[in-house]
């Protein structure tokens, strides 16, 4: 048997319903106990708990994944609550009317945080485009930066080899100039000593040279004196065979 509207306003004082009309469905008004604080938010329906699972989430945000950190509670706001003594047993019309009104405003206040969350829904969907954008360049530059490293690395390479062949080859350079200043040293020593020995040939050239000089005087002086000798023994020769030849011829004659 279907029950008056009077006695359906009455049958739960606690139900939050419509003066005089059959009630709501709970899929459209949020109970609450006649003494439960006001709400920090809007309410939700029945047909959704207190934690929505994670395909309904990705259902009402389209798959977006929400930052906890940059979103924003909704603010409080007062509610006005009817408790069962402000329901008159009479329905009146004016309360209806002003409980719609009531409503209205709420469905109203509903509508313009459900469309500042799609506001800053899409906001922050920006934000992530630009932030991808950001990540992608950042991408970009940790990429040249890697490859800039990788060639600094070769580059280094190269460089320590060939200053470690540079350094090979100053060591065979410095090894080649000692080599040559040990023979340097030695050819210098020779040198002295050939210059010390030529000085020793010249002087010895030089005494001879006096000697020879003093012989040769000497020499010229006794080949004067054999010549003169010579003559002398001559001119006695001659002498003798010419005093030798008279006593011969006159012993001829006889």
């Amino acid at each position: 048997m279907k029950e008056s509207p009077k006695d359906e306003c009455n049958d739960r004082g606690d139900d939050f319903k419509t003066p005089c009309f059959k009630a709501a469905g709970n899929a459209f008004v949020a109970m609450r106990s006649n003494n439960s604080q006001l709400p920090d938010f809007s309410p939700l329906p029945d047909s959704f708990s207190n934690v929505a699972d994670e395909d309904t989430w990705f259902k009402m945000n389209k798959g977006y994944i929400v930052d906890l950190d940059l979103l924003q509670s909704t603010p409080a706001r007062k509610v006005q609550s009817f408790s069962p003594q402000d329901i008159t047993p009479d329905c009146s019309n004016d309360n209806y009317k002003e409980e719609l009104q009531n409503l209205k405003r709420q469905l109203e206040l509903v509508i313009k945080e459900k469309n500042e969350l799609e506001r800053k829904h899409e906001e922050e969907i920006q934000i992530n485009g630009r932030l991808m954008g950001e990540i992608s360049e950042l991408k970009q530059e940790l990429d040249v930066s890697n490859n800039l490293l990788e060639a600094s690395t070769e580059r280094y390479g190269s460089l320590e080899r060939e200053f470690q062949l540079f350094r090979e080859e100053r060591d065979s350079l410095q090894k080649s100039v000692f080599e040559s200043s040990q023979k340097l040293m030695f050819v210098t020593d020779q040198k002295e000593n050939i210059l010390k020995d030529l000085n020793s040939e010249v002087e010895r050239r030089k005494n001879l040279e006096a000697e020879i000089k003093q012989f040769s005087v000497a020499f010229a002086s006794r080949q004067r004196s054999l010549a003169s000798i010579h003559g002398e023994f001559k001119s006695k020769v001659e002498k003798l065979r010419a005093e030798n030849a008279v006593p011969l011829h006159k012993s001829l004659q006889y």
